[in-house]
């Protein structure tokens, strides 16, 4: 199709969309992690390890 001059525009192929995609995925699981509060945290703490 390019060589007839149908399409005219090239597209963003899925292999580099796996990279941003993948950037952003890893930064929600980080942010997600950090929004634990650690005041709370160090209470619940030694439940984990004496249970």
């Amino acid at each position: 199709m390019e060589k007839k001059n149908i399409i005219e525009e090239d597209y963003i192929n899925p292999e580099q969309m796996d990279k941003p995609g993948s950037f952003f995925f890893d930064l929600m699981i980080i942010a997600g992690i950090a929004a634990i509060q650690l005041d709370l945290l160090k209470d619940y703490w030694p439940t984990v390890w004496n249970a």
